[in-house]
This record gives structure tokens, sequence and C-alpha cells, in this order.
């Protein structure tokens, strides 16, 4: 049994966090929740008294397996600074992306004074990936070749996405171009393994469609594509997913969190279910030791993220590459020049 702090008492602990903790109860005890501000919070049928941030103390950290940390964006650094000025080489630490903002990179290596520093990338254990999989080995089909998110998918979010479904890999290129209402996003993992991203993101509208040498498969009704991808439900709750003859189910923890659907459509209507199953999955990894989202993946994404907002294009060079000490320099030298 792992004992958890969590730092934050936001929505997204409140909506996600808490209910999947509560849902693995039998690898997670959450021990103590802490904001800046105290209060009570309720998720699901359980309510959870809120300490000061004061009251994360030397005492409560020795006692602990684990922090998840969700805090405002800015307020990262200086929350980072009051945990890490105790002891917490023995504390594995599972921090909500973006992890930290570009101009804050400049202070990574205060996650370098936790055992391990995972993230809660939950966008890359998505349920309907495993019925992907299922179906490309069943069809002897090699890896897919290009995932195209029309409307469904988000910046770092989306790189994370595709990644995953792509096989892993570093990114090797990138482009936005702006387009009439929004813009379109091109990125490289490697030959023949491309992520498209069709903006802006709208899930109650949005579609996925993956190009393998088995043919497309898309979730789009009214697309070409010779394989459909579509959620299975039973009495309108979503209990797995299928391509064809192919179908993979979720777990009884994994159906009940769930939920509803944002919409009437395809698969990534089911998105706020959909994450909370995948930050399940994410836990489950932590319980079995194998770890989360990898914290340098996460902030290659940030990075690239931000140079395709910020200039269109992403080349890694070793002035680019978050994975190159002199980028990490580079980092720490905008943080300080910034004020972050």
């Amino acid at each position: 049994m792992k004992r958890v702090l969590i730092v934050g008492s936001g929505k997204r602990v409140r909506a996600a966090a808490l209910p999947v903790f509560l849902s693995a109860s039998e690898e997670f005890e959450v021990t103590g929740v802490f904001s800046r501000t105290p209060k009570h919070i309720t998720a699901g049928s359980r309510e959870f008294e809120v300490e000061a941030l004061e009251a994360l103390d030397a005492a409560r950290l020795a006692d602990a397996d684990l922090i998840y940390m969700v805090v405002a964006k800015d307020a990262v650094p200086a929350v980072l600074r009051r945990i890490v000025q105790h002891a917490v080489s023995h504390v594995d630490m599972l921090i909500e992306t973006p992890v930290l903002r570009f101009r804050l990179l400049g202070h990574l290596r205060l996650l370098d004074s936790f055992r391990n520093t995972w993230v809660t990338e939950d966008c890359t254990t998505l349920p309907f990936f495993d019925t992907i999989g299922a179906f490309l080995d069943e069809h002897g089909s090699p890896p897919l070749e290009r995932v195209t998110f029309d409307r469904a998918a988000y910046a770092y979010h989306g790189l994370a996405m595709g990644r995953a479904l792509l096989g892993g890999g570093r990114v090797r290129a990138g482009r936005r171009v702006r387009t009439p209402g929004g813009a379109r996003r091109t990125v490289s993992f490697g030959p023949q393994r491309e992520l498209v991203v069709i903006e802006p993101r709208d899930y109650t509208r949005g579609h996925v469609t993956l190009e393998a040498a088995c043919g497309a498969i898309s979730d789009d009704p009214t697309s070409q594509a010779p394989h459909r991808l579509a959620p299975v439900t039973e009495g309108g709750a979503c209990v797995g997913f299928q391509i064809g003859e192919t179908r993979t189910e979720l777990a009884p923890q994994e159906r009940a969190l769930m939920g509803t659907p944002l919409a009437e459509g395809g698969v990534m209507t089911w998105m706020d279910g959909m994450k909370r199953v995948g930050f399940r999955r994410l836990l489950q990894a932590v319980a079995e030791g194998r770890g989360a989202h990898p914290l340098d993946q996460a902030i290659e994404d940030t990075v690239v993220d931000y140079q395709l907002e910020r200039f269109g294009r992403y080349i890694p060079t070793p002035l680019t590459n978050p994975y190159s000490p002199l980028a990490r320099l580079g980092m720490r030298a905008l943080t300080r020049l910034t004020g972050g």
C-alpha cells in the first residue's frame, strides 16, 4: 500500500484524481490533501479535509511514499521549493502536465530531490489504444504510419498521444501552419511516423484517423476508412471499444470511471472518462514498479509545443532540443532573465 499526499485541491483533484485514487484503494491510501487555503472538498461520496501547505512538514513527508501535485502553473516552483526543503529522497513525485511553463523550465532541478519524478500524462494510456494495438496484431500489421487528430487533441497532450500511438521516440521535426479558423500541426517522430493535429480542439465534434499497412482506421462515420473504431456501450455506459470484430473491454473499476459522453458521437466524446481510466492505468504502473509517464518526454512535449505556437516550427538542435545540456543551460538563463 502506497501512502499518498496530494498537493492541490482544484477541479482536477476533485473530478479526476481523487475518484481515481479511491478506485485504486487496494494499492493507494490518500493520507493528506494540502492547498493554499484550508477547506473541505468532496469526491464521490467522501469528504476530505484540505490542510494548509504549511502543514506539509517533515513529519508528514517522512511517512509518505508518493506525492501527487497539481497546482497553478506559475506556483509550481514555489511549491516545489517549499517541499524540497525537507528530506524527500525516499518519496516519488507524480506531477501534473505540463510540469513547468516554458519560461520556468530553469527550475527543473528542483525535481532531482525526489526518488523518481513521473508525469500524469493520462492521454498516453487511453483505453482505445488497446483496441488499436489488438487490431494491428490480429492483422499482422506493422506499427501505425500516420495519426490524425481532427479537433481531437490539444497542445502538448496531442504530442504525447501521437507519440504513444506511433511507437515512441523523440520529435524529429514539427511545423504549425495557420488555417481559416484554426491551425494544422505536422510532427515527425521518424520515417513513416507522422502526427497531424487539426485545431481547434472540440471533443464533441473531433475524430481520430489512423493509417496503417492494413488500411485506415477512423471513428468518423463520414470517413472513407475501411475500418471503423467505435465505443461499445451497454445501457448508455461505455464498456469497451471495437474495430470490426476486434473488441477490447474495460475492467469493472474502469467502467465506473467512464461517466457519460460529452455528446453523441465517436470515441473522442468519451474523452473525460477515458482520461480518468488513463490516470488509473498510470497509477497501476506506479503500483507495479514501472512508473508513470517519463519526465523527459513531458518536457520535450512542452518545449515542442511552445516553439510550434511561438515560431511555427521545431527543429531539434543543441539549442532547442531539451535533451541537450546546452539547451538546459539556456532554460536556466531564460528563467533568470524573466524573473521566473
